[in-house]
């Protein structure tokens, strides 16, 4: 009699064993196609970012030759005297310089058309990382699986995370001007609680932010807040040269934070 009992329950281990294996396969392959829909569409947005920057390369070039054909119409005047040969220069001038407008007008259009294309791109994206932010809520915020479903940012924001006495969260990317430049913070969660244990560089409304966080339990928005603080305390360091600079690759390129 016991071996029979022993043998049932042996059988229905076996038999949960296996459920248990073949959801935890299906959960893999979702998530593998997620990161491979993710990866795609970073190089989508990276492809139409070169392509937005080659135009704006040829525009510059446009305006140079349209500045070096009003200097070349401002000389031939100074040596024309004779007024027939002014007005046909003028008119000439006229003539190519609306087209070259037209030309610029054409390119500016080209280009909103490409910034719009990549906003839709870009608001794909955050769909699905929002989409994918609620399934790990909804799965009890496990600090495992959220490890997990932000591995693949590693190719794409250059931070990674290292378990220890927390988590730690480790940028690079973050600063244009010195991309190279770490910034990292660490945090523990014990008890469905929050708490900072290290910061570097320091921030300002470090304790009301992990206060947020523990009200929120939005660990997503929390990371992409901290990674846009940082890059702000690194243009404020680097000065408003590279401030500028900074600016012009932000509005040109992808925001992944």
């Amino acid at each position: 009699m016991k071996n029979s009992d022993c043998s049932i329950a042996l059988a229905r281990m076996s038999e949960m064993r296996s459920a248990c294996e073949a959801e935890i396969e299906i959960a893999k392959n979702r998530m593998d196609s997620f990161a491979t829909m993710c990866r795609n569409c970073f190089d989508t947005a990276k492809s139409k970012s070169e392509q937005a920057s080659e135009l704006r390369d040829k525009l510059r070039s446009l305006k140079d030759e349209l500045v070096e054909a009003e200097d070349n119409l401002k000389k031939s005047l100074a040596v024309k005297t004779s007024k027939e040969a002014t007005r046909m220069m003028i008119k000439e001038s006229i003539s190519e310089t609306k087209a070259k407008i037209n030309e610029l007008k054409g390119l500016i259009q080209h280009q909103r058309a490409k910034k719009d294309e990549f906003a839709a791109i870009l608001s794909r994206q955050n769909e699905a990382l929002t989409a994918c932010k609620q399934k790990l809520n909804q799965s009890g915020h496990n600090r495992k699986h959220i490890e997990e479903a932000l591995s693949w940012y590693n190719k794409f924001l250059g931070f990674r995370i290292e378990n220890g006495h927390g988590v730690k969260f480790i940028f690079t990317n973050v600063n244009p001007v010195s991309p190279d430049e770490v910034y990292s913070f660490a945090i523990r969660l014990e008890k469905d609680t929050y708490t900072w244990l290290e910061c570097d560089p320091p921030l300002s409304n470090m304790n009301e932010m992990v206060s947020e966080l523990n009200t929120s339990h939005g660990l997503f928005k929390f990371v992409r807040t901290m990674r846009q603080k940082f890059r702000d305390s690194g243009i404020s360091r680097h000065g408003s040269t590279r401030y500028q600079y900074s600016s012009i690759v932000s509005e040109s390129g992808p925001v992944a934070s």
